[in-house]
Formats: C-alpha cells, sequence, structure tokens
C-alpha cells in the first residue's frame, strides 16, 4: 500500500475519531441538559405546588378552627352573620386548595383521606352555625319573656305601693299624733295583718323576680334546678299571704302569681329554656370538638403528603446527581480516549516520517 496514501487514511480516520469524540461528549451534554430540565420541571410543577396547596389547606383549616369559637359566642344575628361569612370565605379557599390539590399526581390515597376528612369538616362546621342559629333564637325568646316579666313586675309594683300606703296610712297617722301630743286613731289588728302580709309579698315578688332574671346567667343544669325550686318556694310563699287580703287584693295577686308561675313552669318555663340554650351551647362545643379532631387529621394527612413529596424531591434530586457523575464519568473517558488517540495517530504519523 502506498506509505502517502496510508498516512493520508489514518490523519482521516484521526480526524473522524476526535469528530466522534466532539460529537458524543455533545450529545451527553445535551442529555444532561435535558435531564436536567425534567427534573427541575418535574420539582417545580409537580411536587412543590402540591405541597405548597397542602400547607395552605392546613393553615386555612386552623383559622377556620380559630373562628368557630366566635361563631358559637355570638350574642346576635348580624355578629353571627359577619362571623359565618369570614369562615365561608375560608372554607371556599379551603376548597380550592382541596380541589387543585387533587389534580396533581400525587398520593391517591391520602388525596381521597383529604377530600373525605375536609367533606366532613364543613358538614361540622355548618352544623355549628345551625346550632348557633338555634340558640339565637333561644335567646331572643329569652329576652322577649324577660321583658313580659319585668312589666309583670312593674303590674305588681303597682299593685302592691298604692296597696302599702292604704294600710299604712294608720301608722302615719298614729306617729303624727304621738309626736303632736294629740288623739292616736285606733289600729286594729286586720289592719296590722293586711300591712305585714303586703310588705311580705312584695319582698317575696322582688326575690322571684331577681330569681328569674338569675336563670339568664346561669350555666349549671343542677344550679337551675335549685333556682326553679327557690322559685316555686316563693310562689307558695306569696299564694299564702295572698289568702290572708281582703278579696279585692286577693283576686289582684292570684292573677299575678298565674302570671308568674307561667315562667316557672313549662310551657314558658324560663329554666326549660335555658336548658335548651346550655344544651345548644354543648352541642356546638361538642361539634367544635370533632372539627378540630378531623382538623388533625387533615394535618396528619398534610404532613404524610408532606413527607412523600420531600422523598420525591430527594429522590429526583438523587438521579441528577447520579446522572451528573455518570456523564462526568463518561466525559472525561471520552476526553482521555480523544487525547491517547490523538497522540497515538500523530506519534505514528511524526515516527513514520522521522
Amino acid at each position: 500500500m502506498n506509505p502517502r496514501k496510508s498516512v493520508k487514511v489514518k490523519l482521516i480516520a484521526a480526524f473522524m475519531a476526535v469528530t466522534a469524540f466532539v460529537i458524543i461528549s455533545t450529545i451527553l451534554d445535551f442529555y444532561s441538559f435535558i435531564f436536567f430540565k425534567k427534573t427541575l420541571d418535574d420539582i417545580t410543577t409537580k411536587r412543590l405546588p402540591p405541597l405548597i396547596l397542602a400547607k395552605n389547606l392546613a393553615t386555612q383549616s386552623e383559622r377556620i378552627l380559630a373562628t368557630a369559637p366566635s361563631l358559637i359566642a355570638s350574642i346576635n344575628e348580624d355578629e353571627r352573620k359577619i362571623t359565618y361569612a369570614q369562615i365561608n370565605l375560608e372554607v371556599e379557599k379551603l376548597s380550592q386548595s382541596v380541589k387543585e390539590l387533587s389534580q396533581f399526581p400525587i398520593n391517591i390515597e391520602l388525596i381521597n383521606e383529604i377530600e373525605s376528612n375536609f367533606k366532613i369538616f364543613i358538614n361540622h362546621i355548618n352544623e355549628i352555625d345551625r346550632i348557633v342559629r338555634k340558640k339565637l333564637l333561644l335567646i331572643a325568646e329569652e329576652q322577649k319573656r324577660y321583658s313580659q316579666l319585668l312589666k309583670i313586675y312593674k303590674e305588681s309594683e303597682d299593685i302592691t305601693n298604692p296597696a302599702i300606703s292604704v294600710f299604712k296610712s294608720p301608722f302615719d297617722d298614729w306617729i303624727d299624733s304621738y309626736l303632736n301630743g294629740g288623739r292616736k286613731p285606733e289600729i286594729t289588728h286586720q289592719t296590722v295583718q293586711q300591712l305585714i302580709s303586703l310588705v311580705e309579698i312584695r319582698i317575696k315578688i322582688s326575690s322571684l323576680t331577681t330569681l328569674f332574671l338569675s336563670v339568664t346567667t346561669e350555666s349549671d343544669s343542677s344550679q337551675l334546678e335549685i333556682n326553679h325550686l327557690k322559685c316555686r318556694s316563693h310562689l307558695a310563699d306569696i299564694r299564702e299571704q295572698s289568702g290572708l287580703l281582703i278579696p279585692e287584693f286577693a283576686k289582684a295577686y292570684k292573677e299575678l302569681i298565674v302570671k308568674f308561675e307561667a315562667y316557672s313552669e313549662p310551657p314558658d318555663s324560663l329554666h326549660q329554656l335555658r336548658r335548651d340554650v346550655i344544651q345548644t351551647i354543648s352541642e356546638a362545643g361538642q361539634v367544635s370538638h370533632k372539627s378540630r379532631y378531623l382538623s388533625a387529621k387533615l394535618n396528619n394527612s398534610v404532613h404524610k403528603l408532606e413527607l412523600d413529596t420531600k422523598n420525591d424531591v430527594n429522590k429526583s434530586t438523587d438521579k441528577v446527581k447520579y446522572a451528573q457523575k455518570m456523564v462526568s464519568i463518561v466525559l472525561l473517558a471520552v476526553v482521555a480516549l480523544s487525547v491517547l488517540f490523538s497522540i497515538f495517530v500523530v506519534w505514528g504519523y511524526v515516527e513514520r516520517q522521522v
């Protein structure tokens, strides 16, 4: 074979080999770029968004729970509406977070668990609102009955004060006569008895009204029962003392006793109404406790989702590191082979020329 031709072929082969090494290294670099970009896109578009959404979900559920006591403590319908509107706003955000979370290719079981707990959680919040509406209706009825009670008390004062004045007048005259040295008027036993009974009735009615009014602040059912017994005892005393009065006064107090008794016994019993209020508050507290439990479950699911996402991110990062390491090794090998091959070819060419 022609030596010149042989050298020419070897040089061409050498350049082709070097070119091949460059192409291989370029392909590896391009592969690295594509792989890294794909991994980065996977982390930023599929792994981190659900993690952020899950954290927002946990924060929103805690915010709703923090507002629930304010809803339970609402003292009027306007306050309830404002508080419930705030909760609804958070619920809508929470619902949107759950909806967006379900669109990502993550743990299906966890997503289903979060959605299930979320639905129950919202049902509990709505149940709390229903109970609070019921409580407010009961409180409004309480206020109405207390207004009526105060009217009855005023009515009793309008009867008792003039009656006391009538039977007290002989005593005032007797005192004036005693002080002025005049003739003392005669005071009958009946007058004394009537005055004592009227004073006793006034004291009992005042005490009875105070007992009724204290019911509105009572939060212990056992104390309500004691209060009820005291009210019945006062009514019995008033009935007994009114029986000692002259007929016209006895009749007036009999009608008053009937009106007062209406607030002590069903169906208009203030005590039973208060028991209903206490019961609604207790029910709201129980539902709120269930909501806290569900919120804890939601947070637990979110924590699991967070761990899964972090593990996926770590795995992707490990894959990138591994790929980077392997590409670096291959590139180094290619560079080394390229250098060795070039040296070999050039050395052989120079040796022949020499």
